[in-house]
């Protein structure tokens, strides 16, 4: 129930510098800038100041105003990019001040129920449990617009974005497809093991 900061320092020593409580059960987390995003099972959005990793602290919050709350978040460009299971799918949140983070866009066309975000250059990439990729243009947060949907073969479970283009671990295991926006989506190439992947990151060449 909180955000542990762990030193790693010595992998083989991992040691836990400083704790917070936040949120009744955390749900997923993002850090960036020396701030950590947490949101917890009920939804809200609790930001953490972790600039001293021994004392991390509560600086804002943001509490939605709709029965099931955030379910995702990923930072992009300042901006947070908060999903959520029924209207309104996405959130745009401007954490300029962290001490009162606010709503400033959100996005549903069609969107089913959120299943994973990643963002580049002004593009919002959400998988929905439809089986679709919503490609949204979010330049001008308050408006976004949808500017491409590709249709998936399995569900995504999580994105991750390289260069032109996109990994997407999937029910039946890992896939690679340009993002280009157009018509046409070409497969790259497939891990398929015969398992079920919950997660995707991308560091140098592997």
């Amino acid at each position: 129930q909180g955000l542990h900061v762990v030193w790693i320092g010595n992998p083989a020593e991992p040691e836990m510098m400083g704790f917070v409580e936040a949120g009744a059960d955390v749900w997923d987390f993002t850090v960036s800038g020396g701030l950590a995003y947490i949101l917890d099972y009920d939804g809200t959005l609790t930001v953490v100041d972790v600039a001293d990793p021994a004392a991390p602290v509560v600086v804002g919050e943001l509490v939605p105003g709709w029965e099931h709350g955030f379910f995702d978040v990923i930072v992009g460009d300042g901006l947070l990019f908060l999903s959520s299971v029924g209207d309104p799918g996405l959130s745009i949140v401007d954490a300029s001040d962290p001490t009162a983070p606010v709503i400033v866009g959100t996005y549903n066309e069609n969107i089913d129920i959120p299943n994973a975000m990643a963002y580049r250059d002004d593009r919002l990439f959400l998988a929905d449990s439809f089986l679709r990729l919503h490609i949204v243009d979010v330049s001008v947060p308050e408006s976004p617009m949808r500017v491409d949907m590709k249709q998936l073969t399995d569900t995504a479970e999580a994105l991750a974005l390289l260069e032109d283009w996109i990994l997407i671990a999937t029910s039946n295991g890992l896939e690679s497809k340009t993002w280009n926006t157009g018509p046409d989506t070409e497969s790259l190439g497939s891990y398929l093991p015969g398992g079920h992947a919950d997660r995707v990151e991308i560091g140098r060449d592997i």
